[in-house]
Parts: structure tokens; sequence; C-alpha cells
């Protein structure tokens, strides 16, 4: 018997595999389109700006935004993915745009 009422176990299968080939689609799409700076974990690029290399437009508010939703729909795509460094990278975001701020 299929999950769904209508169909069967390899429909249903390549229902799942689609919806998850589209949501790594759309987040490959808009990281390349919005901001490539964004594409990766972010931890090899923050280690080079510790110690001392400028990167233009790796630490945008338009870097923050294309990597929160390119992570959240790779998340959703449901592929292992590790968070901890593209968290790393947006909360260093977070800190150079705070820093910005008037006090």
């Amino acid at each position: 018997e299929s999950l769904s009422s209508s169909g069967t176990y390899a429909q249903d299968w390549a229902v799942w595999v689609l919806i998850s080939l589209a949501f790594l689609l759309l987040s490959a799409s808009i990281t390349q389109i919005l901001q490539e700076n964004a594409a990766g974990s972010g931890i090899p690029e923050m280690k080079s700006i510790l110690g001392g290399i400028v990167m233009s437009k790796y630490l945008t508010l338009r870097t923050l935004l294309t990597k929160f939703l390119g992570l959240a729909f790779s998340l959703a795509s449901g592929i292992p993915i590790g968070k901890e460094g593209p968290f790393v990278h947006m909360s260093a975001i977070l800190a150079t745009q705070m820093s910005k701020l008037p006090p």
C-alpha cells in the first residue's frame, strides 16, 4: 500500500526526490545570483580575514541574506550538511554590521 492515497511507492519516492532537488536547485541559484561570496561554509575565509586579508563584499548584509536563504533551502532539501560553519560566517557578518552602528 502506498503512503499517499493515489500512487505507488515509486511515485511517492519520485515526488520526494524531485522536491528535494528543487530545494537544492533553489539554494544554489540564490547563492549564484545574489552573492557568490555566500557559498561554502565560510570558515576558511573567516580565518583569512582574522589573519589580516581584506575581502570586500564578504561581510555585507546581502551576503548574510544570501547565506541565510541558501542554508534554509539546503536544509529543507534534506541533505546532511553542517550548520556550524555557515553560522560562524553569519555571526561574523552580524558582528561587523553591528560594529558600524553609531554608539
